[in-house]
């Protein structure tokens, strides 16, 4: 029990340190995957925004007009499609 620094904990200490450089570097590497995984994953949200709007016939020229400046600030090349559809009341609606 001498108060020197026996030759083992020289060698534990000497086995320790590249396992935790290691540990540092698969942590790092972790955290660039995570990171670049994190980034695509955005972009495929931004990617599966709507691409249709649906527009009542009741609504305000007003009301129509924001939601299709809304819908062009996701979509500058769009084109505006007028569909009549029939509705199970027996009448009719448009779809843009």
């Amino acid at each position: 029990m001498n108060g020197g620094i026996k030759l083992e904990n020289i060698v534990v200490i000497i086995a320790i340190i590249p396992v935790i450089l290691f540990g540092f570097y698969i942590m790092k590497s972790v955290d660039k995957f995570l990171y670049e995984n994190n980034r695509y994953r955005i972009k495929e949200v931004k990617i599966k925004e709507p691409s249709s709007v649906r527009l009542s016939g009741n609504l305000p020229l007003m009301e129509i007009d924001k939601e299709i400046f809304k819908f062009r600030q996701n979509h500058p090349d769009f084109e505006i499609i007028l569909r009549a559809e029939e509705c199970s009341d027996g009448g009719d609606r448009f779809v843009i």
